[in-house]
C-alpha cells in the first residue's frame, strides 16, 4: 500500500459545521445567563428544546440541519468534463505546452471550469459557496503583465489585487530555494501599475499595491482598500521568501477562508531545475517540491494556521499517462481550503494536501515535457 504524504486525514466540512453549532448553542445560554441573570435561566432548557424541535423538522435528530457530504468525485468529473470539451474545440490533440501563452499562462484555464463545478458542485447553504461565489482575487507577482488580464477575462466584475516589487526579485533567504535564474533584481516589471489596473477591469474593480511584500503587505491595506474575503489566490512570486509573506498575509488577515482556492506557479520550478541541470554547483539530484520555494511555504502556512487543504486540480495528484486530457495532466497544483483553524480534529496538524508519493514526484519530473526547460 502506497502512503501518500498529506499529513493524516482531514475533518469534513459538514463535521466542522457540526462542531460550530454546538459551540453556538453554548454561547446562546451564556448570553441569556448574561443578559437576563437567574431569571432567565429557567426559559434555557424550553429555547433549547425548540432548537432540537426544529432541528428534528429538518430531518437530524437532535443536531443543526444536515448539509449533504461534498461528493468530490463528481466535482472533478464536471469539471474535467468541462476542461476536455474547451480544450477539444480549441486545440484537437490538447497540447497546452505549445500554445502562445506558455505553460505559466495556459493551466489559469482550469480554473472557470473548476469554479462551474464547484458552484453546481457544493451543497446548499455551505460555507465555501460565499467565497466561491462572491469573493474577491489577490494575485502575488503580476508585473509582467498577464494574470490580472486573464483573471478578469475569466471573472469579469470580480474585485482583484495585484501585488508586485516592479523591481524584480527580492533576496532569497531560504538557500536551498535558490537558482541561478532567480538572481536578485530578476524579472523586473514589463507592465505598470496603470496598464494591469486597465487590463483587469479599470479602477473600480482593480487595485495594484507596489513593493516589496515585506514591506508592503501590512494590515492596513485591508482596512484602506475594504478587503474582504479571497476567492482565488495566485501565487507566481518564485521565491520561498516571497511567497511565505504572500501567504501570511491572506491568512492573518482573514482573507483565506473555507472555500478559497489557491494556485502556484512555480511548485516545480525549482525541483525540475536540479532534476534535469546543475545547479550552484551540484550535480543533478531529486528534491521534494515540500522542502523548497511555494511548496516549502505552502506546508508551512497549512501547519502554521492548522489548515486542511484538498488538491482540486493540477500538479498536486499523479497521472498515469501525460496524453490524454487531464485536470491534473497540468503544471502547477490548485488547492481549495477545506478547514481552517480549529476545523481541524486534535489529533490531526494541517493537511498540506499534495498527494505525490516521492517515488510519483521522480516521476513526474523525468516524463513532464516543460520540466526540462523550466528556471
Amino acid at each position: 500500500m502506497v502512503r501518500r504524504r498529506t499529513s493524516g486525514c482531514s475533518c469534513t466540512w459538514d463535521s466542522c459545521s457540526l462542531a460550530l453549532s454546538a459551540f453556538a448553542g453554548m454561547a446562546v445560554v451564556s448570553v441569556l445567563q448574561l443578559t437576563f441573570g437567574g431569571s432567565a435561566v429557567s426559559e434555557v432548557p424550553d429555547l433549547l428544546a425548540a432548537a432540537k424541535k426544529s432541528w428534528a423538522i429538518s430531518g437530524s435528530s437532535g443536531g443543526p440541519p444536515a448539509i449533504k457530504p461534498i461528493n468530490w468525485e463528481k466535482v472533478q468529473q464536471t469539471a474535467q468534463s468541462s476542461y476536455c470539451a474547451y480544450w477539444s474545440k480549441r486545440k484537437p490533440h490538447v497540447g497546452y505546452w505549445d500554445e502562445p501563452a506558455g505553460y505559466s499562462m495556459i493551466w489559469h484555464y482550469m480554473l472557470p471550469h473548476i469554479v462551474k463545478a464547484l458552484k453546481t458542485g457544493l451543497p446548499a447553504g455551505h460555507e465555501a459557496l460565499q467565497s466561491i461565489k462572491s469573493g474577491e482575487m489577490y494575485l502575488f507577482g503580476v508585473a509582467q503583465g498577464e494574470s490580472m488580464h486573464l483573471m478578469n477575462h475569466f471573472f469579469p466584475g470580480r474585485r482583484s489585487f495585484g501585488f508586485d516589487s516592479f523591481k524584480g526579485l527580492p533576496k532569497e533567504d531560504h538557500e536551498q530555494s535558490k537558482i541561478e535564474a532567480w538572481r536578485e533584481a530578476s524579472f523586473p516589471g514589463i507592465a505598470t501599475e496603470q496598464s494591469l489596473v486597465a487590463s483587469a477591469g479599470g479602477d473600480q474593480l482593480a487595485r495594484v499595491i507596489p513593493g516589496f511584500f515585506r514591506e508592503s503587505l501590512h494590515p492596513e491595506l485591508v482596512r484602506q482598500h475594504n478587503m474582504t474575503s479571497a476567492f482565488y489566490v495566485d501565487i507566481d512570486c518564485d521565491l520561498h521568501s516571497s511567497t511565505m509573506a504572500a501567504l501570511d498575509f491572506v491568512f492573518q488577515q482573514g482573507l483565506a477562508r473555507v472555500g478559497t482556492i489557491i494556485a502556484y506557479d512555480d511548485w516545480w520550478t525549482i525541483p525540475c531545475r536540479k532534476f534535469h541541470h546543475k545547479v550552484n554547483g551540484v550535480e543533478p539530484h531529486y528534491v521534494s517540491p515540500l522542502s523548497v520555494g511555494e511548496g516549502l511555504a505552502h506546508v508551512t502556512i497549512a501547519s502554521k494556521y492548522k489548515v486542511s487543504f484538498r488538491c482540486v486540480a493540477g500538479s498536486c495528484k499523479p497521472v498515469s499517462s501525460f496524453k490524454p486530457c487531464h485536470l491534473n495532466n497540468n503544471w502547477a497544483p490548485v488547492f481549495i481550503v477545506e478547514t481552517i483553524g480549529s476545523g481541524l480534529p486534535a489529533s490531526q496538524v494541517y493537511n498540506h494536501g499534495f498527494e505525490f508519493t516521492a517515488a510519483e514526484e521522480e516521476f513526474w519530473m523525468a516524463n513532464m515535457a516543460i520540466c526540462p526547460t523550466v528556471g
